[in-house]
């Protein structure tokens, strides 16, 4: 459900990092972009945003007014600096990466809602949720349509796709390719599991 660890973006025809064993000059060599996509409390102000380190601020910038052009709301917030500890000011100060972190609103990581189950999980739906929103507590749309998956990891994987284009317009000597990666609007129209292969 919830992704804590950072993913380390390769250019074509890298190799990952898979023990731990390489590191100083081989993890700086190999390493592009560290980009997380966690979500957020719905409560928590810095929620549907992109985090960026000062060094990856030009691939947010445009990647937030690419993505709201194409109806996907997001703001741009920097990596604070003296908040040690986090992924994308850790590695920005210490590594070549360029690194940032999108967070998108999350049902279950609040304790506002009601019963936690798979119903909320996947719908987002929760009548305490409802009157929180209508009270301002939130910090992202929310209505009787809920927080949906589909939402979520639309939001994400709009977010991935632009950021991987517009990495590789900056960088041409380390183009990204990816391929039948759905997009937001898709995800919303089509559901989660029309992507999904049968267990």
């Amino acid at each position: 459900m919830r992704n804590t660890r950072a993913a380390p973006l390769l250019p074509r025809g890298g190799s990952r990092i898979h023990d731990g064993k390489k590191r100083n000059k081989s993890r700086k060599e190999i390493l592009a972009d560290t980009w997380k996509f966690p979500e957020a409390k719905p409560v928590n102000p810095i929620v549907n945003c992109i985090i960026a380190h000062e060094r990856a601020r030009e691939i947010a910038s445009i990647a937030a007014l690419d993505l709201g052009a194409k109806g996907v709301k997001i703001r741009l917030e920097p990596s604070p600096k003296k908040l040690r500890g986090i992924s994308h000011r850790e590695l920005g100060d210490h590594t070549d990466t360029l690194s940032l972190l999108m967070e998108t609103a999350s049902p279950i990581l609040d304790r506002l809602h009601g019963r936690t189950d798979e119903e909320l999980i996947l719908k987002g739906k929760d009548d305490f949720f409802l009157k929180a929103a209508s009270r301002g507590l939130f910090y992202v749309p929310y209505s009787e349509s809920g927080l949906p998956m589909e939402e979520r990891v639309g939001r994400h994987l709009s977010s991935l796709q632009e950021l991987i284009k517009i990495f590789s317009e900056l960088h041409p000597e380390k183009v990204v390719e990816i391929e039948r990666v759905p997009d937001y609007k898709t995800v919303k129209e089509r559901g989660i599991g029309h992507f999904l292969l049968k267990p």
